[in-house]
């Protein structure tokens, strides 16, 4: 560490010294250690005083003149204003539709199931309808293709 470096004193324990840029990460995990009551800062979350000391501690707080200029920032920055649409679509006239059943999707296509949390007997019945299903779906498949190739 450089001997020229300038050490914070963390409030809670007036014995750790600790480096500027770890200055906030030590504060979080001292509170934990130091469980008493202090006050934040408004200003600055790094400025941790006792409750008796924060009206003294406001009037010289030196991070008031940022925050002051940070909250004018703020009020003068104007919100972007919506493009107006006019009478828009109102979701609520749509026609109900039924939410999406993967399940059943799966049964009406060639898709390969694995069947889950079965019984071995269960297992054997899945695994005997799925193969007849695949055929039958491909047979169907083999249909549909005939027919578009003889409409062509």
């Amino acid at each position: 560490m450089d001997n020229n470096q300038q050490l914070k004193e963390c409030p809670y324990d007036k014995m750790h010294q600790v480096r500027p840029e770890r200055f906030i990460t030590h504060l979080v995990r001292c509170c934990r250690s130091h469980p008493t009551i202090q006050v934040c800062c408004p200003h600055n979350a790094a400025h941790i005083v006792s409750p008796g000391e924060m009206d003294e501690h406001l009037k010289g707080c030196d991070s008031k003149a940022l925050s002051k200029y940070m909250m004018d920032q703020q009020v003068q920055q104007k919100p972007e204003e919506q493009p107006y649409f006019g009478k828009g679509e109102n979701w609520d006239d749509d026609p109900d539709e039924g939410t999406y059943d993967p399940t059943s999707r799966c049964e009406q296509a060639l898709i390969i199931r694995k069947p889950i949390n079965l019984t071995w007997a269960q297992r054997k019945q899945f695994r005997l309808s799925e193969r007849s299903r695949h055929e039958k779906l491909e047979k169907e498949n083999e249909k549909e293709k005939k027919k578009v190739l003889s409409q062509n």
